[in-house]
């Protein structure tokens, strides 16, 4: 393959491409160790061995410096790969050795996510932010408790917005109601809080 176009992106990032085909990124210290030019030719043993020793371990190491702010799913780290400019196939590799070593783990992210966020948010909103973060609806349903009770967070949500109130006129709570909607919990759920924590509180 000859080398038909090296095009710097960005502060670093030097664009390799061999017969106007887009190969790997390198920096331009990397460019010259590994004696690269336009019109050279690159073998396919070169090519391999570059990804190998300096494409690959670079991914990888993007990939676990992203995963040490919090737990991130499989797409995300995807996502965030795709966005550093690497192929499908170096970030095939590098999401198996994500597995393998345990690095990311969909059904550990989901149960850790729905546990954390199940006393202050709807079951809609939770499936709405999971599905965000590519993943399938069946599998967030299969991890999703079937007896998840929404009372806990409507009572935190109610308790938000009637602090240190002593009245609520008509109008206020509607807007209680139509705030909680909008979070996703259900109607029914809705009513029996408010009529538990607002009834008392209502003039006119």
């Amino acid at each position: 393959m000859e080398i038909t176009l090296i095009e710097k992106k960005g502060k670093y990032k030097y664009m390799v491409y061999a017969e106007y085909r887009f190969l790997f990124w390198l920096t331009w210290k990397e460019i010259n160790f590994w004696k690269l030019s336009i019109g050279e030719e690159i073998t396919k043993e070169k090519y391999v061995q570059i990804v190998k020793e300096t494409v690959l371990p670079r991914a990888k190491n993007k990939a676990i410096l992203y995963l040490q702010r919090m737990d991130r799913t499989e797409h995300e780290v995807r996502k965030k790969l795709e966005r550093e400019c690497f192929l499908p196939d170096i970030i095939e590799e590098v999401i198996n050795y994500l597995r393998e070593y345990t690095y990311i783990d969909n059904v550990r992210y989901i149960e850790n996510f729905i546990y954390t966020k199940r006393k202050s948010y709807s079951t809609k909103w939770i499936e709405m932010r999971l599905l965000q973060k590519g993943i399938k609806r069946e599998d967030i349903q299969l991890y999703m408790d079937k007896d998840f009770e929404e009372d806990e967070a409507i009572q935190k949500a109610i308790y938000k917005k009637v602090r240190g109130k002593t009245v609520l006129s008509r109008e206020e709570y509607n807007k209680i109601y139509a705030y909680l909607y909008r979070k996703g919990f259900k109607a029914n759920s809705i009513r029996k809080a408010m009529d538990m924590h607002c009834s008392s509180l209502i003039s006119g």
